[in-house]
């Protein structure tokens, strides 16, 4: 990454911060009414996004097939059903279950963008029979089978159960129409699904009959099956899309309570972000850190080439989000604002000495005085977390936490994470961020690992 990737960190940018969105459907903050007392570092830079995104950042090989799915989908009349499957590949690249590509395809990016663009067909009676990848008419019935459980009402676990243990299905099979179901569902609010479930064609499936069944149907599965698949492939977009969507069904009254909650402390919420980036200029200039800072999770890792042992990456998150909120809070049994995560960010090392450095700074020192230049001293910080050398079981994940509580209303809770680029590719890139065709569970021994993953989810119910 050179310098076209990067410019310097202007006031504006800065600024931005202070702004937060608190989930669709919510207003935003105002401004941050506090000024900033701290001088900025010179040294703190915006990692300006280098990579293209949407449908044209796909292969020739696959905006091909975009092309041929339009004219199909034109011949049948069903242009809505067509728009909503070219939204749901969006969501794939959004979600890293399809990597953008310049440079060719493999056979199961191409499977995998073929499958989403046509899994609105019931049946294979309404393919277009031509110019279809090999291996797709092993991966349709497979994807069928899902969609119809995803369709049903009532506990549906041990079929679930039963389909991801069948070890009659090809694991790659599996894989893809699992990416494709999970794309699809970070889809789920979007109009133009609603557009798609009034299709009346025959050989289309119409998502549903009716709005209220895609809540009450596909909440469930989303929550209970498809998040934890995407947890574990570290596809942390796909993951929190599909969080958010199925909180926001499952529990309707408690996501209203909570927005307005949480309208209520939009002031707090935007000056806590202004402490926090006053935090990532603090530890810049005391530790004589150069540092890159993504707005967005997904960025963060363009700047992994320049990091070392006085450089590093901040990841930036300005608020965990209503679902996310109220999904801690109803998995914990705590109320939501007692939870440590509302703001924060990710400082990404290159050595876990440096990330030990910085972990310290922070938990003796950055943070707190940060948050008594916004004139606050009652500050709770919690005990460190160490994940790093004690990783969490199943998922080993491996990060250092540290997190903050005050009773101050003018504040709300904050985390700091502080890991290695290593253990940042693990847990928010994992093996799709990394190279999904080499590493992901589509290859040899990592299959293995792979059905006994989904052995650990079923295992659950």
């Amino acid at each position: 990454m050179g310098k076209h990737m990067l410019k310097r960190a202007s006031e504006h940018n800065l600024h931005m911060a202070n702004t937060a969105c608190l989930s669709r459907g919510v207003a935003r903050a105002q401004p941050n009414p506090f000024p900033m007392r701290i001088a900025r570092s010179p040294q703190v830079e915006t990692i300006v996004p280098s990579t293209p995104a949407g449908l044209s950042s796909l292969s020739h090989e696959i905006r091909a097939k975009v092309e041929t799915a339009k004219r199909h989908y034109e011949s049948l009349g069903a242009q809505d059903v067509y728009a909503h499957a070219c939204d749901v590949l969006r969501a794939a690249v959004r979600g890293k279950l399809l990597l953008p590509s310049t440079n060719g395809s493999d056979p199961f990016s191409l499977r995998l963008a073929e499958l989403i663009l046509y899994h609105s067909f019931e049946n294979d009676s309404y393919l277009p029979g031509h110019a279809l990848t090999p291996g797709f008419g092993s991966v349709f019935p497979v994807h069928t089978a899902l969609k119809r459980l995803d369709s049903m009402s009532g506990d549906r676990s041990e079929a679930y159960v039963s389909l991801l243990r069948d070890r009659s299905i090809e694991p790659t099979d599996m894989v893809v129409a699992l990416f494709a179901r999970i794309a699809d569902m970070m889809t789920v609010h979007e109009q133009t699904t609603q557009q798609a479930a009034s299709v009346r064609m025959p050989g289309v499936f119409a998502v549903h009959e009716s709005w209220d069944e895609v809540k009450t149907s596909w909440a469930d599965p989303m929550l209970r099956i498809y998040c934890p698949i995407a947890d574990w492939g570290a596809q942390t977009v796909a993951y929190r899309d599909m969080r958010d969507n199925a909180i926001r069904y499952l529990y309707p009254d408690e996501f209203v309570r909570t927005t307005i909650a949480m309208q209520e402390r939009a002031t707090a919420l935007a000056r806590t972000n202004g402490i926090l980036r006053n935090v990532i200029e603090l530890m810049s200039q005391k530790l004589d850190l150069r540092v890159l800072v993504a707005s967005h999770y997904s960025e963060v890792s363009q700047a992994f080439p320049e990091l070392n042992d006085r450089t590093v990456a901040v990841s930036i998150k300005p608020f965990k989000g209503i679902g996310g909120l109220l999904n801690k809070s109803l998995k914990n049994g705590v109320p939501f604002d007692k939870i440590h995560d509302w703001t924060g960010f990710t400082v990404i090392t290159d050595s876990e000495a440096l990330m030990y450095e910085v972990a310290a700074f922070l938990h003796t020192t950055g943070i707190r005085m940060a948050v008594n230049e916004a004139g606050i001293t009652d500050l709770d910080m919690m005990p460190v977390v160490d994940y790093a050398s004690n990783p969490k079981p199943i998922t080993h994940y491996r990060s250092v936490h540290i997190d903050t509580l005050s009773p101050d209303p003018r504040m709300v809770p904050m985390e700091a994470i502080v890991r290695t680029s290593a253990m940042h590719v693990e847990a928010d890139e994992g093996t799709a961020g990394h190279d999904i065709y080499k590493l992901s569970p589509l290859r040899n021994g990592e299959r293995k690992s792979f059905i006994q993953r989904l052995g650990e989810i079923t295992s659950s119910f």
